[in-house]
């Protein structure tokens, strides 16, 4: 969105204008997220890249579907979302971080297989279910 400038500046400016939380993505480096408190970043495991259109997309719909997961969703949650737990923030980007990962990991896939997406198996199983539910959900609306 911002070519050549510094993704954790981006991060900063984005925070300053009033979210709870800002997250960048880095490529294949993984992703960047900031909140008053603290800051993270988690890095990508490193795969056999295949095709990345849907990438993007992948990441931003694991991301919310773990933010929703942990109940961080939405204007009136925001007060909960800014005391969101460093260890409660990496879930929710390796989350988003695997499901990307998986996406980008073959040709012309829509969405990645369950057990491609790491991460606690209670959280993963629980943020799964929402995720194709939801993809499910668009998916039949466009065909």
């Amino acid at each position: 969105m911002c070519p050549g400038a510094d993704p954790r500046a981006v991060a900063r400016d984005w925070l300053a204008r009033g979210p709870a939380l800002a997250v960048v993505t880095l490529g294949a480096d993984g992703a960047y997220a900031l909140t008053s408190q603290f800051a993270v970043t988690r890095v990508a495991p490193r795969i056999t890249v295949v095709d990345t259109v849907g990438a993007g997309d992948a990441f931003t719909a694991g991301l919310l579907t773990a933010v929703g997961g942990v109940g961080l969703l939405g204007r009136s949650r925001r007060e909960h979302s800014a005391a969101i737990t460093r260890s409660g923030l990496d879930e929710v980007l390796d989350f988003a971080i695997a499901v990307a990962s998986a996406t980008c990991s073959s040709r012309g896939r829509s969405r990645p297989a369950a057990l491609e997406v790491g991460g606690e198996p209670a959280f993963r199983a629980a943020c799964w279910s929402r995720f194709l539910s939801g993809m499910h959900c668009c998916m039949h609306r466009c065909a």
